[in-house]
Parts: C-alpha cells; structure tokens; sequence
C-alpha cells in the first residue's frame, strides 16, 4: 500500500500496532462495502449515497472523474469472507477482501440508471480531495485466495437490493 493521505497513513499505522499484539490476527484491508442497511446519514458510500439521492430526486455531487475505478464488494460477501477469515486465524495475517473486480464510476451510475429505469442525478464538481483520491483502486488478494472462489453477489443483483432497501426505508419515513 502507498496511502495518498492522511487517512491511509493512519490506517497503516492501526496495522502496526495490531501487528504487535501477537496471537491470532486478522488484519482486513476491506473493499467499499455496498448494500442493505448502510447509516446513509454519513457522507460516504457512493452506491447509496446515489441511490438516497435517486430515490429522493436529489443531485449527487461526485468529486472523482467517471472513469475512477474502484472494487465494490456487497455487504453480505464480505461477512462470509470475514468468517472464513476467523476460521483458519493464526499468526498475523492480512487479507484483502474485496471482489476483485474493478468498476468505474460511470458503470455504476448505468447499472442504477438500468435497474431503476430512470437516470441519476449527478454534478460533477471539483475539489481539492481528488487529488488524494487514487484513479484506480483495483484489489487483488494474494492470502488464502480460496475464500475468493465462492461466487459473488452480482453488482446488478447487489445494485438493486440497495435500492430496494432505501426505498423501503423512504416509505417508511427512516429515510431523510
């Protein structure tokens, strides 16, 4: 890893410091996790910041070109990799987990706009974050590469469960 700012650094510093409790220990360096039940109150996950903002009929600001690619991973792929993960822990091991699959920005923005029938809302804008944000984010794991052979939810099956369950929490006024 080569942290582009702060935040990185500090992650890499979190690992250090595990490292040093010796024992079992997994270290997980977790893709952008998308799904069901996200607090969308937090200005972060772009899936359901754009579906929150697609079902509201409200813009999204995004601040990375379309082309920014990044490895999605749905919630539930995620939870089962962790449990695989916890099941073979000994010594200190770091494990990315991630689908593995690369997806640009505006792949996402066409899969919501195909699994909603209507296009998202969108502004481009500048900022001065970009620039501490990496273009292309793609993840490989190179540990216990086995647990990545299950199959993946699909990101349009994935997309849609998201919308979905935001839409549901719209009707039922816990959505704002």
């Amino acid at each position: 890893p080569r942290p582009l700012a702060a935040y990185g650094e500090t992650k890499l510093q979190m690992e250090a410091l595990t490292r040093s409790w010796g024992g079992a220990v997994v270290i997980g360096r977790i893709a952008n996790l998308y799904g069901p039940g996200q607090d969308i109150a937090k200005p972060q996950g772009l899936i359901s910041q754009l579906c929150r903002a697609h079902l509201l009929r409200e813009p999204l600001q995004v601040y990375v070109p379309l082309d920014t690619v990044r490895d999605y991973l749905y919630v539930e792929d995620a939870a089962r990799l962790v449990l695989g993960c916890l099941d073979r822990a000994e010594g200190v091991t770091v494990k990315v987990l991630a689908s593995q699959q690369g997806i640009t920005i505006g792949a996402v923005l066409a899969e919501l706009r195909r699994v909603s029938r209507r296009a998202p809302r969108l502004v481009l804008s500048a900022s001065a974050q970009a620039r501490v944000q990496a273009r292309d984010l793609r993840l490989r794991s190179r540990v216990w590469t086995d647990l990545d052979q299950a199959p993946l939810t699909p990101f349009p099956v994935g997309v849609k469960r998201t919308l979905d369950d935001l839409s549901l929490r719209l009707r039922a006024g816990r959505l704002t």
